[in-house]
């Protein structure tokens, strides 16, 4: 290299000192030795690093989250405007905070190689512990040497200390980002991924969403302030629908929405701040997806000189929002609009409350009580009781697992109304429904599906038609009633029993006509007619033997059958026992001599002495066999002809008390009850299968006992007559007076064919075999059953008298302060009532305490209602004064609880007495001419109050149960009462007293049929004389038998039995 002159080379030492002493740093950090130097150099650049690093990650996340919260605050204050302008400070004031931290830690840590090495020494690099100190030694004796500060130190040994430590430095080389210690940069990444992942859940907020686009949009989102309203002051008067009994209710200024049921009207009336030109209210319909406008003008009235009025009114189909605006088309002025909502009137609920388990099999005589509860928003209209009789399956039996996932069959439904709510009560309404199954046509054992339906007053004014108009319709939950029907099953045993003495008649002749137990002659050489072999004429002895133990199991089947059912007597199942007793003791002894050949064909095949004396042992016993059994099918024989003459009674008189029913539905239609119309559908099934049934049981009679025992074609007369009386054809015509006429001849008919079957079962020449005691206890039945008749023609009587009585005194107001005392004393015996513990009481005395109840209700509400009317207060009082009189009867005597209920009677008592003061008496009401029908039904009262009087003195009343006697008497005590209110011309009081009079009859009656009936004649010494008389018919018969029947007799058994019984 060629060298340049030395007045142009520069002075590099000269230069360098320069710069060392502008950059002590620099000049410090050169004069280190090269490993040390470049050791240090490295720790500074990665600390740098991360303070950077650190900065920007800090950064992020500071950015993040004054970013979310500035527009979460933007979102809640609504104010975007000032979040855009606050976000920026806050940024560059937390940025300018932590750069100036950065500076801070940095001049602090790398300003010069000893403040690097003081930072080194205070953290724990991975390298050797001692050796971090020592560096910091190092560079300290460097500085130290730098600023030629030597204060007798060692110059060379300084420098040999220092060279010393760049070797081991150098030895070790150990790595500058272990050396610095732990970063704290994972940590600030870890800040700002959980920041980013709350602003991210955060971003996902309606306030969020809100607030982002004000910030973007940079505006405030606050409501501006309202401009100044057209009027000075605004009343809206809300006219609610008439269905849900509110009255209407004035705002005034109104700020917010208005809620209100659909069918509302709105009228809105304002006083104008000035002069507007050609006002209205524009209304906004929600018309689902589409939205219409109507304008309804605003009417301007004068109030004074200076004040105007403007007023128009709209009704409310549905939700929306109305405005007041001025100008043609709306085009002017116009207010802020008013929300309009739409008050939902929500389906109806009913909760139909399970039947306890003892009454969920009833009989179809009895009568089920159905609880259910059921409310609506604003009001309820009806209830029905809908039933389903599931259709018969293939195999003849009825759908029973309603649960089963399987769809069934849909039966036919049948719908009895329940009627409306009581007034004052229609939003809640807990009810209970007594259920009469006797007037539902049902065949044997049926399961019955039903429910309850409630509707509500819902006359649909909203724009959404409603899907069954009128109200809305909810049903209860499904309920199921197996319904046992005595009537058909007693008809089976009956049909059994006539089996099993057919069965008997078979096996007599059998016996009678087997050559099994003859000893023939030889029979002579050349004959082709040989005698039966010994081994056959043994087996035919056996085959008779099962043949008879096959008997004796159906009697005892049938003797279990006919002691569970509810129709037959139980002197008929204890005979039919003692039937089975006597065969089955002859059957035994039968079973003990055929133990002398067993049954095996080694010993039946031998033509021995022992065969042959066993077949003589078998003809002796058969002969007692054939006795024995004539005996038992005589009785037998009684039996079935007693079981079909009591049916063919019992059908009849279950007809007559249906068609009773069915004439009290007339009158209650007639009344203008249209809720029974479905009652009365079903009464006329229930009618027809009744005549079905005794048809059955007529031409049952006819071929037991033919045409003479009774007028059979009267019974047929009178099954024509009610199939042509045709209630539902006449009531289709709107004709009840015409369908009530009908049915009460009929009912007269019934009546009197009754009266025949007892007259003719009485007179019958055969009736020679009932014992005296059964005798009594027929004409007792029938007697009361008159009794009941006659009682029932007076009580429809005094019906219609009362009934003119009720038109002509139904408008007469109660006193305004007797209104007041039955008010507050219906609210007191309420409070009381409701302290008596009814499970103390009996479950008639619960009814009865439920019944005054609905009672006080209805008198409470009768008392409130403005004006009160007299009639319908007093007979609320006079059923409130029954219910309590029920309870009593139901509670133990001498219990606390009777004595309270006791108590509360008097107290109902008086105040009934109180009301029935200020109502008109019928004899004050009615002129002569009405009153004059309630003369003759005095004398006819009288008249059989003496019957009722001599029937208890008569001997037969002996047989009537304790009871029955107390319920004999109670009714010729109401009779007497009826006959006393009737002198009095006080109808209603009358009715009273013999609707209890028919009661009482009714249980006297009932405890009758309950009682044990006393052993018939004919089970004892006469069927021995009838078996007798019979006997020589037999004898003819068999000789018959044994010639050769006709051809047109091919059944000798047939024959046989038609003449053994005729």
């Amino acid at each position: 290299m060629t060298a340049l002159p030395g007045a142009v080379i520069p002075n590099f030492d000269a230069a360098r000192g320069v710069i060392n002493a502008r950059n002590p740093v620099g000049a410090l950090m050169s004069r280190l030795p090269p490993d040390l130097r470049r050791f240090l150099a490295r720790v500074r650049a990665v600390w740098l690093r991360r303070r950077i690093l650190a900065v920007s990650l800090r950064t992020a996340a500071m950015t993040i989250a004054v970013g979310t919260l500035g527009v979460l605050v933007a979102g809640w204050s609504q104010r975007g405007d000032l979040a855009v302008p606050t976000m920026g400070v806050a940024l560059s004031l937390g940025f300018a905070a932590l750069v100036s931290a950065a500076i801070r830690a940095g001049l602090r840590d790398l300003r010069d190689p000893v403040a690097i090495a003081r930072a080194l020494a205070r953290r724990r690099p991975s390298f050797d512990p001692v050796l971090h100190h020592e560096l910091l030694g190092a560079v300290e004796l460097e500085r130290r040497l730098a600023a030629e500060a030597s204060d007798g130190m060692s110059e060379q040994l300084a420098r040999k200390y220092i060279d010393d430590i760049n070797d081991r430095v150098r030895e070790a080389a150990p790595d500058p980002e272990a050396a610095c210690g732990p970063s704290g940069v994972p940590r600030t990444a870890a800040m700002l991924g959980v920041v980013a992942v709350l602003a991210a859940g955060l971003s996902f907020t309606e306030t969020f969403d809100r607030g982002l686009s004000l910030v973007l949009a940079a505006e405030d989102g606050r409501p501006q302030p309202p401009p100044e309203p057209l009027w000075s002051s605004l009343s809206i008067t809300m006219r609610y629908p008439e269905h849900t009994g509110r009255t209407p209710r004035q705002l005034h200024n109104p700020s917010g929405a208005v809620r209100v049921p659909a069918g509302t009207e709105l009228l809105v009336e304002m006083t104008p701040r000035a002069s507007l030109e050609d006002p209205a209210l524009i209304v906004t319909v929600d018309a689902g997806e589409e939205t219409t406008a109507e304008r309804y003008p605003l009417a301007l009235t004068t109030v004074d000189p200076e004040t105007r009025r403007a007023s128009a009114s709209f009704t409310v189909r549905s939700s929306g929002s109305w405005i007041v605006a001025t100008g043609a088309g709306g085009r002017g002025e116009a207010s802020l609009p008013f929300p309009i909502e739409l008050e939902p009137d929500r389906p109806p609920e009913v909760e139909l409350l399970p039947l306890p388990q003892s009454r969920r099999a009833p009989s179809e005589l009895e009568s089920v009580d159905l609880r259910f509860r059921a409310r609506d928003d604003f009001g309820l209209a009806t209830a029905t009781l809908v039933f389903e009789r599931p259709p018969a399956s293939a195999d003849g039996r009825d759908h029973e697992d309603m649960s089963s996932e399987t769809p069934h069959e849909a039966g036919e439904l049948v719908r009895l109304e329940i009627g409306a709510p009581p007034r004052g009560r229609r939003r809640t309404w807990n009810h209970r429904y007594t259920w009469d199954l006797s007037t539902i046509a049902i065949e044997e054992r049926t399961e019955l599906v039903y429910w309850i339906e409630v509707r509500d007053n819902d006359p649909g004014l909203g724009l959404t038609p409603l899907a069954d108009p009128p109200g809305k319709v909810t049903r209860s939950a499904r309920m199921r009633l197996s319904v046992r029907d005595e009537e058909s099953e007693h008809a089976r045993n009956v049909l059994a029993l006539r089996d099993l003495r057919d069965a008997a008649v078979d096996l007599l002749a059998a016996r009678m006509t087997t050559g099994a137990f003859e000893e023939r002659p030889p029979e002579p050489e050349g004959d082709d007619a040989p005698g039966i072999p010994i081994p056959m004429r043994l087996r035919i002895a056996r085959a008779l033997t099962d043949a008879t133990g096959e008997l004796l199991g159906d009697i005892a089947l049938l003797v279990d059958a006919i002691s569970v059912d509810a129709l037959t007597r139980s002197h008929d199942a204890e005979t039919l026992a003692e039937i089975h007793g006597r065969l089955i003791e002859l059957h035994r002894a039968e079973m003990k001599l055929h133990e002398a050949v067993p049954p095996d064909e080694r010993f039946e095949d031998d033509d021995g002495a022992a065969t042959v004396e066993l077949l003589r042992q078998l003809g002796r016993h058969n002969t007692r066999q054939v006795s024995q059994l004539e005996d038992e099918i005589i009785r037998l024989d009684d039996l079935v002809d007693r079981q079909l003459i009591d049916r063919l009674e019992r059908l009849v008189a279950r007809l007559q008390a249906s068609q009773q029913k069915l004439i009290e539905l007339l009158e209650k239609l007639r009344a203008g009850d249209e809720s029974v119309r479905g009652a009365i559908e079903q009464l006329q099934q229930r009618i027809a299968d009744d005549l079905r049934r005794i048809a059955e049981a007529r031409a049952e009679l006819r071929k037991e006992v033919g045409e003479e025992f009774m007028n059979l074609d009267a019974f047929k007369a009178m099954e024509e007559r009610l199939r042509d009386q045709d209630v539902m054809e006449q009531l289709r015509q709107g004709n009840v007076d015409r369908a009530l006429e009908s049915a009460r001849e009929s009912m007269d008919e019934i009546r009197s064919l009754r009266d025949a079957v007892h007259d003719r079962v009485e007179n019958d020449e055969r009736s020679s075999s009932i014992s005296p005691e059964e005798k009594e206890r027929i004409g007792l039945l029938r007697e009361l059953s008159r009794l009941q008749d006659e009682e029932r023609s007076i009580a429809d009587k005094s019906g219609a008298v009362h009934q003119r009585f009720r038109e002509e005194v139904g408008g007469r107001e109660l006193p305004k302060k007797i209104a007041e005392r039955a008010a507050r004393e219906a609210q007191e015996l309420r409070d009381e009532l409701a302290k008596v513990n009814d499970a103390r009481v009996g479950r008639d005395g619960r009814r009865a305490m439920e019944d005054a109840e609905d009672q006080l209700d209805a008198l409470e509400r009768a008392s409130d209602e403005r004006p009160t009317r007299a009639l319908e207060a007093a007979e609320a009082a006079r059923a409130l004064d029954q219910a309590l009189d029920r309870a009593v009867r139901g509670a133990a005597e001498g219990e606390r609880e009777a004595r309270e209920l006791r108590a509360l009677k008097q107290r109902a008592g008086k105040l009934r007495a109180a009301i029935e003061g200020a109502v008109p008496r019928p004899d004050e009401a009615l002129d002569a001419e009405e009153l004059a029908p309630l003369t003759g039904l005095e004398g006819h009262q009288n008249g059989l109050s003496d019957q009722a009087g001599k029937l208890l003195d008569e001997p037969m009343s002996a047989r009537l149960p304790p009871d029955g006697r107390a319920a004999l008497e109670r009714a010729r005590s109401r009779m007497q009462g009826s006959a006393k209110e009737l002198a009095d011309r006080r109808s209603g009081q009358a009715i009273e007293q013999q609707a209890g009079a028919i009661q009482a009859i009714q249980e006297a009656i009932d405890s009758l049929r309950r009682g044990q009936p006393p052993p018939s004649a004919s089970m004892s010494g006469e069927a021995s004389t009838e078996t007798e008389r019979d006997r020589s018919l037999r004898d003819e018969l068999l000789d018959a038998m044994r010639e050769g029947a006709p051809p047109e007799y091919d059944e000798p058994v047939q024959r046989y039995y038609e003449e053994l019984l005729r």
